[in-house]
């Protein structure tokens, strides 16, 4: 694994999150050192620090190892995002991605914690 990718996708998520590398390895659990650990001895965390530091920062833990993930195809003939996306440097167009990727994940997961998805739940 590339640990100086893993660093930089964990400073970019930070980024966002208006948070330093060191407050959200504490804040989520992690260990305050962990991202320290990352940068000067590129030893690797466990899963489960690494889920923590992920869930914190509201990114995947695929995000956060630099993980490929194939795009989703687009329907034919629709937008994929506004004119305006194409404006944006990488680095913003990938915060947006994750946005996206995140909203999605919280949205399946309120859906399979709901114990009827809204069937029957009406009331006379």
């Amino acid at each position: 694994m590339d640990t100086e990718k893993i660093v930089q996708n964990i400073q970019r998520a930070c980024k966002a999150k208006g948070v330093t590398p060191t407050v959200a390895a504490r804040e989520s659990g992690a260990g305050q050192n962990m991202v320290t650990a990352l940068k000067k001895k590129g030893s690797i965390p466990s899963v489960e620090k690494m889920s923590m530091l992920a869930s914190y920062l509201g990114v995947t833990t695929s995000e956060l190892l630099g993980e490929e993930i194939a795009p989703t195809p687009v329907a034919e003939g629709g937008p994929r995002y506004p004119p305006e996306y194409d404006l944006l440097d990488p680095e913003d167009q990938a915060l947006i991605d994750s946005m996206i990727r995140r909203l999605i994940l919280e949205k399946n997961q309120g859906d399979a914690s709901s114990p009827s998805n809204g069937a029957g739940s009406e009331t006379a």
